[in-house]
């Protein structure tokens, strides 16, 4: 058991890795200082930039949070915009704050300097701000352990420190409700753990819990200059690394030469905002900061994607590997398929975690979880596959048999072997090659139904012909000959034999399986192999098309037909796709990756998980309503195959592009859409 406790606990470990989180400011008083440069809202380059327009304040932000930051501080920090000014200074911080929540983002106060104002001023400030803003969800509270409500001060760490030190209790009790961040202002400074959050140039707090960029040279207004778009690149990246959260600059400054936002600069009387590279391209800088902040929000997906599966499947491989998966496995009253429940766990969790292995098991943090992760899976198909293993599976019934459920999980067992030759089935003995040969040879004493479960016995042939060079023909391809000619209906769907049925089988079973079979044919010279894959390919991009487009924006998808206890395994058609590469898909890949994120963290709450670790039977819980009578605690694990994309390198496009709207969320938010056409053949 010592392994198993070293694997769970490296898997915990990654799992509770935190997330930077990227932030910008917003200037909130500076329009009348524009001197020429013009900003775009709602589709109009304007100097005026006023968020008493809550139309102009909206669309400002939602621009940030396209460029994929969700929290904004707000420039508060002159005594006048809480004073003589503060009936304009009101309506702005609640246009701020309705935009706020409309887009489900957050925000924050910068207050202004203590030592400039009374640190009683700023308490009174901080009290006020308290009772009106800081108790209400738009206002961002710190994290990483510390609930509190966030602020920032316009002055270096050193300095708050001590004029808090000195001050009296009654001068500074609401300022130290908050988290305050604290930051270099004109002169460059020794940092202290709570710098790093602005103003200029470019600065970190002493612990790196913090750190701000801004696309301008020096920290003095006469030393100001704007830098080129290779280094704030690298300044981005940069921040990005902080250890908490990344402050980017401000989006909408025009008053020094900080921002970073969609800006036009050629008419600005202000030597200090132009860049002669960058002058003549208004989203440079957004452009730049766009792409830096998706490619880690992209490899951020990747990690949960990864977790996510490691808690699915850890009380499968774990107890198999320890020969106790039939001990343990819980059983559902009235299911059909009990005698042959351990397979079919293993079998679908086969599908999409076998391929994982398939990458190697390098010096990250993921490739030491697949070195950690390997030898136990390894183990678990061999008792899965020995005959003296108290975890022996049933791969066949005792006699010929039409439609024995065994089939159905033998074939996923084959099915996640096939797609990680290189990762599992080279590195097995000999030995445990010939038993699961055997096992699976077994199962041809099961006839198939005239359905997809036709793919279940060329699935297993296709795995044989690969491995032993040797395999029943008229298994291997009478599906494939089916649904080729005889049960292809149009739209990248295929009746399940001679009826259609509008649930998930085509995803769970008949395009991956077909797919694979004619992958398979291909290799081999085996007549119809190419045309076969060719033509599938093609009905599998308008499926994929289909499932895309079927993500609703907040990560939803219907619930159609039956075995819908699948959950996200449904989604296997376009996982393949993926997988396969952006030509088998429409889609961007960063569009496809945002839509299945938004399924999996939508679909993998702790309500789908039993206390001691299994999947509950349902949907999104435990709802044992929507269980049919072959539906049991192993046949949940189907959701498994999900998890395909995942054999791609982390370098890879689909786990590297930035996140962009999928079909749903940009049609339902406004956003030009891609436009769907019919596809018959």
């Amino acid at each position: 058991m010592k392994i198993l406790s070293s694997v769970m606990a490296a898997s915990l470990a990654f799992a509770a890795t935190a997330s930077t989180v990227p932030v910008t400011y917003i200037m909130v008083c500076c329009h009348s200082h524009d001197k020429g440069t013009k900003f775009l809202a709602n589709g109009e380059w304007d100097s005026k930039h006023d968020f008493e327009d809550y139309s102009f304040a909206l669309d400002m932000m939602r621009k940030i949070k396209e460029a994929g930051i969700g929290v904004v501080g707000v420039d508060m920090t002159n005594p006048g915009q809480w004073d003589q000014y503060w009936p304009s200074y009101e309506k702005k911080l609640a246009n701020v704050e309705r935009a706020a929540g409309e887009l489900g983002m957050q925000w924050f106060v910068f207050f202004g300097n203590p030592a400039a104002h009374t640190l009683k001023y700023w308490n009174d400030k901080a009290k006020f701000t308290w009772e009106r803003y800081a108790q209400k969800p738009q206002y961002r509270r710190y994290g990483f352990g510390d609930d509190r409500p966030m602020a920032t001060m316009f002055l270096p760490g050193k300095d708050v420190a001590g004029i808090l030190q000195r001050a009296k209790p009654e001068e500074k009790n609401w300022i130290e409700k908050f988290r305050i961040g604290t930051c270099q202002v004109n002169d460059p400074i020794k940092p202290t753990p709570t710098d790093g959050w602005g103003y200029r140039n470019k600065s970190a707090g002493s612990t790196e819990l913090a750190r701000f960029v801004a696309p301008n040279s020096g920290v003095h207004p006469r030393e100001w200059a704007r830098i080129g778009a290779d280094e704030w690149r690298e300044r981005v990246k940069w921040a990005l690394g902080a250890k908490e959260y990344a402050v980017i600059g401000t989006y909408d400054d025009t008053c020094d030469c900080i921002f970073w936002g969609i800006a036009d600069v050629k008419a600005s009387t202000n030597p200090r905002h132009i860049h002669e590279a960058t002058k003549d391209d208004p989203y440079v800088y957004y452009n730049i900061v766009k792409e830096e902040v998706g490619r880690v929000k992209a490899s951020e997906d990747r990690a949960f994607w990864v977790d996510t599966m490691l808690k699915i499947v850890s009380p499968v491989v774990t107890n198999l590997a320890a020969g106790t998966l039939r001990a343990n496995l819980p059983r559902r009253d009235g299911n059909a398929t009990i005698p042959y429940s351990e397979l079919e766990a293993f079998g679908r969790v086969m599908t999409g975690f076998a391929p994982w292995f398939n990458l190697p098991d390098d010096d990250t943090d993921e490739g030491r979880l697949r070195a950690k992760w390997r030898p136990l899976l390894l183990k678990a198909i061999r008792n899965a596959a020995d005959p003296k293993s108290p975890d022996f599976m049933v791969f066949a019934p005792g006699k010929p048999t039409l439609a024995h459920q065994s089939l159905v999980d033998a074939a996923f067992f084959a099915q996640g072997l096939l797609r990680s030759r290189k990762g599992l089935w080279e590195r097995m003995d000999d030995d445990t090659r010939r038993m699961i040969v055997d096992a699976l040879k077994s199962s041809r004493i099961t006839e198939p139904g005239h359905c997809n479960w036709l793919l279940f016995a060329g699935e297993i042939e296709a795995f044989l012909l690969e491995t032993t060079g040797e395999c029943d023909m008229k298994r291997l391809r009478f599906g494939v000959d089916k649904f080729a000619h005889d049960w292809y209906v149009g739209e990248g769907y295929y009746s399940d034999g001679d009826h259609m049925a509008f649930d998930g089988y085509n995803s769970f079973v008949i395009h991956p399986m077909f797919y694979e079979i004619a992958e398979v044919m291909e290799r081999h010279g085996i007549k119809d192999g190419a045309e076969y894959l060719a033509l599938e390919r093609k009905r599998l991009r308008r499926c994929a098309d289909v499932q895309e487009r079927m993500i609703s924006p907040e990560g939803a998808y219907p619930m159609l037909g039956r075995s819908i206890c699948y959950r996200f395994g449904t989604l296997q058609a376009l996982a393949l796709a993926a997988t396969l590469g952006s030509d088998a898909h429409p889609a961007s890949d960063g569009a496809v990756r945002g839509a299945m994120t938004a399924v999996l963290r939508r679909q993998s709450g702790a309500e789908n998980f039993r206390p001691d670790g299994w999947l509950h039977v349902g949907f999104n819980g435990e709802q044992h309503c929507l269980a049919e009578t072959y539906i049991g605690y192993g046949s949940v694990y189907l959701c498994t195959a999900f998890f395909l994309p995942l054999s791609l390198p982390a370098d890879s496009p689909f786990w590297t592009a930035p996140e962009e709207l999928w079909t749903c969320k940009a049609g339902w938010g406004g956003a030009d859409v891609r436009i769907d056409h019919a596809f018959w053949k």
